[in-house]
């Protein structure tokens, strides 16, 4: 539940810890499959998706492709997406991918976290002493969602098909 801010290499702000060393761990091998791709297909567009824990780490690596490798992705989908970052990175990240969709049930509990200072200090009134240490030293570091602009965020029903989703994004 603890986890802590990070910068990261080329980053604006700060990020997830987590979210960042996992793809930082993976980065350098979709960066060199990527531009070897681009090679025989000229024109390549880049999509970024990841549901959950892979939507923490899709603006992350999104924009850790882009200032790092050039590689500039057409497109970043994100399912159920936890908040990657604090103000400072979802700015420069939502300047710079206006374009993001996310989607998200409405009734999830993933996408507000890790929590905001507000929520972090509602939520420690009623828990335990050790939960709400935790979720008090949260407060240092304030997540911020990221979506590119405020249009592209999408509640979705509980009862929602994958037909009805999918008819959504074809749409936009």
């Amino acid at each position: 539940l603890l986890v802590f801010a990070k910068s990261g290499t080329n980053l604006p702000g700060k990020v997830h810890s987590g979210f960042y060393d996992q793809v930082t761990a993976i980065i350098e091998t979709v960066a060199n499959e990527v531009t070897e791709l681009a090679k025989v297909n000229p024109g390549l567009s880049v999509i970024i998706t990841g549901h959950s824990k892979g939507a923490g780490m899709a603006p992350i690596a999104a924009y850790y492709l882009y200032a790092n490798y050039g590689i500039n992705a057409a497109q970043v989908y994100m399912f159920a997406a936890p908040n990657p970052g604090n103000q400072a990175f979802a700015t420069a990240y939502n300047n710079q991918f206006p374009n993001t969709v996310s989607f998200a049930n409405y009734q999830d509990i993933v996408p507000i976290l890790p929590p905001s200072p507000l929520l972090a200090t509602a939520l420690a009134i009623y828990c335990d002493s050790v939960l709400s240490a935790a979720l008090l030293a949260m407060i240092v570091f304030d997540y911020e969602p990221v979506w590119g602009n405020n249009e592209n965020r999408n509640y979705i029903e509980q009862s929602a098909s994958f037909e009805q989703i999918n008819l959504e994004v074809a749409y936009e």
